[in-house]
Parts: structure tokens; C-alpha cells; sequence
């Protein structure tokens, strides 16, 4: 497993969420951790420069599940045109670039599914030519 995200738990409070992907089959997997400095002390309220760079936006469940739906419809949308970007030498960067551009359109406030998956299609295959 890869670590790919650390956040701050949206509820429960001195808390963070580290996301890993598996590199064999693209899982992932969310577990929560205390905030501890690496002596094991929990932090100050004050925000160290790893946290100022995470994401200031959380998202309620149900744009989280419509994030989700965009994403795996953008996926097997990809898988079934064939597109070398599927490939399984390109698929965990290829799925990394998706689910990045999911979730940046839905901070701009996209939520609509559909639109989502069409979006990162387009950028996908716009940043990456034949």
C-alpha cells in the first residue's frame, strides 16, 4: 500500500485520515490516525506547512458518493474504449490523474456525475496525446 492523501477527520477532532492505494490493484483504503508529531506528542492548534498544503474543502456524503460514481464511470468508460492509459503498465497514474481531477472539479462545485466523468476524460486524454 501507498500512502496518497493525509487530512484532517471532517468530526472527530485531533484526528487525521491517511488514504493508501494498494499499487497491484488500485484499492484503496482510508484508516484513521491521531495527530502526533514524530515524537508522538500530539500537536498544537497550530498548522505545520505539511497541513497548510491538504485540501481546506471536505465534502458531506453525498457529493462524496457522486465523486465516487464519477470516477468509476470515468474508469470503466477508459477500460472499455480500450485506451492505452488503461493498460495495467499506466493504470494506477492513470487512475491517480482521474480521481485528482474528479475531486478539483468538485471543489469548483461540480457535482453532477456525468459532467465529472466527461471532464476528466477530456483532461485526461488533452494532457496526454497519441
Amino acid at each position: 500500500m501507498r500512502l496518497f492523501g493525509i487530512e484532517p477527520h471532517p468530526v472527530v477532532a485531533q484526528t487525521m485520515l491517511r488514504t493508501y492505494v494498494c499499487e497491484h490493484c488500485d484499492a484503496v483504503q482510508t484508516a484513521m490516525a491521531p495527530k502526533k508529531y514524530r515524537t508522538g506528542a500530539y500537536r498544537p492548534k497550530t498548522a505545520s506547512s505539511a497541513i497548510l498544503l491538504l485540501p481546506a474543502k471536505v465534502f458531506d456524503d453525498q457529493t462524496t458518493s457522486r465523486l465516487g460514481e464519477a470516477y468509476e464511470a470515468a474508469w470503466q468508460k477508459l477500460t472499455a474504449s480500450a485506451n492505452p492509459l488503461a493498460d495495467k503498465s499506466r493504470a494506477a497514474s492513470t487512475r491517480e490523474l482521474l480521481a485528482k481531477c474528479i475531486i478539483e472539479m468538485g471543489r469548483r462545485g461540480e457535482t453532477d456525475p456525468g459532467r465529472l466523468a466527461e471532464i476528466a476524460l477530456a483532461r485526461l486524454e488533452g494532457s496526454n496525446p497519441p
